[in-house]
């Protein structure tokens, strides 16, 4: 961006060139973060669930060993 562009200005008029940068300065890093969110859900998601399973099959030796 120009040191000059002043966003300020009402009768300021970007050039699509501006805009592009402007989009690209503001959202650049909007992706990976995107992507990096993404796979700590799908590994919290993993952890849980396997987390999960093991519970359920101790609660179920549990539950078995009762009924002997």
């Amino acid at each position: 961006m120009r040191s000059s562009t002043n966003f300020a200005d009402p009768a300021f008029e970007p050039t699509d060139e501006e805009l592009t940068t402007l989009a690209a300065e503001a959202f650049g890093g909007v992706a990976a973060a995107n992507r990096d969110a993404q796979r700590h859900l799908r590994d919290r998601i993993a952890t849980l669930r396997a987390e999960s399973i093991l519970r359920s099959s101790e609660l179920l030796e549990r539950l078995s060993a009762g009924h002997e």
